[in-house]
């Protein structure tokens, strides 16, 4: 897994198997002709396109269009190009939080930005994809509602108010997105992950579920409930992915500390650990015990995704 290239702005992600993995305990590398690791699938993380491209308040682009992937033009063609000689299987997909609008309907206009960037994805040969989101629509959030991670130093988070039982939450506009692509003619994706790096805030698009205990608990009852939801829409194949951390060593912020018997709060909440269709991370910061970590993730036989290296 490596990053393509900054001028390209894309990023491979893989999908493994589940199930135990030997390890060295003190590190050495062994050559040896017995296969230690398969992989089921290659992706490529084009970044969010630019009709919904972040914008800061007065107006003005967060990123510039070679970093955040425009859907057309001159500097876009080589990079589209690129991207379709790749031969990869899997697209990972951005849901700008424009989508959502605040009398809990979808804007039809950012709706149509997304299948179109899924349409082109398709022709370049993506056979299937997932789907990720930086942010919940900017309403929201706390403690203000705009679309960053973090506003004047403070980390933003979900609104409690979106994650209820009955009524309209977070997890009931990602279905409805889901379910508007399907009405559109896309097969439903392989996976979801409701938040990249929740216990990250960025200047750009993100949220933030680590810092209380509510919040965690908030996480939890989102992918519950859509996992809920999901499966009355005859979509029970779509994997959600948890917690698609930043890190290796960050999987325990979402899913508690790991042990050989694996993740506490996953043992704890066993609605939400069935719930949880893979594991996904990114592989920015590696530190921690590996072993244990490893040892952990075998304990649920499910695959694991690196989205981002």
């Amino acid at each position: 897994m490596w990053k393509i290239g900054a001028a390209i702005g894309m990023a491979a992600c893989a999908v493994v198997p589940g199930g135990a993995r030997p390890a060295l305990a003190d590190g050495t590398i062994a050559i040896s002709t017995t296969t230690l690791q398969t992989f089921k699938g290659w992706g490529i993380m084009p970044a969010p396109y630019d009709r919904q491209m972040p914008t800061f308040a007065d107006g003005s682009a967060a990123f510039d269009s070679l970093t955040w992937l425009p859907p057309n033009g001159t500097a876009a063609a080589p990079l589209h190009q690129a991207m379709g000689e790749l031969n990869f299987d899997i697209a990972r997909v951005y849901i700008s939080p424009t989508v959502g609008r605040s009398d809990h309907t979808l804007d039809a206009a950012r709706l149509q930005d997304l299948k179109d960037n899924l349409a082109l994805l398709r022709s370049q040969g993506a056979r299937q994809y997932i789907l990720c989101n930086w942010s919940p629509p900017a309403y929201m959030k706390l403690p203000d509602r705009v679309r960053y991670g973090a506003y004047q130093g403070r980390r933003q988070f979900l609104n409690p108010a979106f994650t209820p039982s009955t009524g309209y939450g977070y997890a009931d506009y990602i279905a409805d997105v889901t379910q508007e692509l399907k009405r559109a003619g896309f097969a439903p994706p392989l996976a979801i992950s409701i938040q990249n790096e929740p216990s990250v805030a960025q200047s750009y698009d993100g949220c933030v579920w680590t810092d209380t205990p509510e919040q965690k608990q908030a996480y939890r009852n989102v992918v519950k409930r859509l996992r809920a939801r999901l499966d009355a829409q005859n979509m029970a194949g779509v994997a959600l992915l948890a917690p698609e951390e930043e890190g290796l060593a960050s999987l325990g912020n979402i899913l508690g500390p790991p042990s050989g018997k694996g993740f506490a709060e996953l043992n704890h909440d066993p609605a939400f650990g069935a719930a949880i269709g893979g594991f996904s991370f990114h592989t920015y910061a590696t530190a921690g015990n590996i072993g244990e970590l490893t040892a952990a993730l075998a304990v649920y036989g499910r695959d694991r995704w690196m989205t981002e290296y």
